[in-house]
């Protein structure tokens, strides 16, 4: 894998994991204000349907940035281990290429 690549890569995994703590930590002033907005353009609704649109849009921004910042971790992960497999296949370690010394 090219040094392009990891960084391509580096940088897709970091924004996928900004961006689903960004939703997780602001789902609630996300999902309240996308709330008020419904709540703005249907004057004539209840309390109850605020309250049941307000949890619904704060659980859905919860739900997205866990996905996010879980892809996220794993492209991450994925990478790194990717990067550090073919690393061996091009510099192997001494005991795979045999140059192990038996001292009697």
């Amino acid at each position: 894998m090219s040094k392009q690549k990891i960084k391509e890569l580096t940088t897709v995994s970091s924004l996928l994991i900004g961006g689903g703590l960004l939703l997780m930590f602001l789902s609630y002033y996300w999902g309240t204000s996308f709330g008020e907005i419904w709540l703005e353009s249907n004057l004539s609704s209840e309390i109850n349907d605020y309250n049941l649109l307000v949890t619904t849009f704060v659980r859905n921004f919860v739900i997205i940035g866990s996905i996010l910042f879980g892809s996220g971790v794993l492209m991450g992960v994925l990478s790194y281990l990717h990067f550090v497999y073919s690393m061996e296949k091009v510099h192997p370690t001494n005991m795979e290429a045999g140059a192990i010394e038996v001292k009697q």
